[in-house]
């Protein structure tokens, strides 16, 4: 429905623990989507998400981008890919009264780190019962 679920390879283990110790990984998720006939693919990552989540708080974009220090024309870009690619806004964009989230935004936010809380469940287990052997 969303998209494609893909891990991407961000992690990292500190090599030097022993097998009594617990590692600490961070794998970090983006779903892709198609764009159309096109072989281009929209992106959902956890910076996105991050200012999507600071715009709807501070009801602009632009406020959010700078809070992160992130580029606005390159973010905009992003989040119009994203919506032509759904076929759906996650965000409205109203000038005079600034941005916020749509319902199919929030869902799509909530979605993305859900699944993100239990990649990383997932990886820590994984490692850790490795490292148990």
């Amino acid at each position: 429905m969303f998209g494609r679920l893909k891990l991407a390879s961000y992690g990292t283990v500190n090599p030097l623990v022993d097998s009594k110790s617990s590692a600490v990984i961070s794998p970090y998720i983006t779903l892709e989507f198609d764009c159309g006939n096109t072989p281009s693919k929209a992106v959902l990552t956890s910076n996105i998400v991050m200012v999507l989540r600071k715009a709807d708080e501070l009801g602009s974009l632009h406020a959010a981008t700078k809070y992160f220090h992130m580029g606005y024309s390159h973010t905009l870009y992003a989040i119009a890919e994203l919506e032509n690619a759904l076929d759906y806004s996650i965000l409205d964009r109203v000038h005079s009264k600034g941005s916020s989230l749509t319902a199919a935004g929030h869902e799509l936010l909530d979605l993305f780190e859900k699944a993100q809380v239990k990649t990383q469940k997932y990886a820590a287990n994984l490692v850790n019962k490795e490292l148990k052997k």
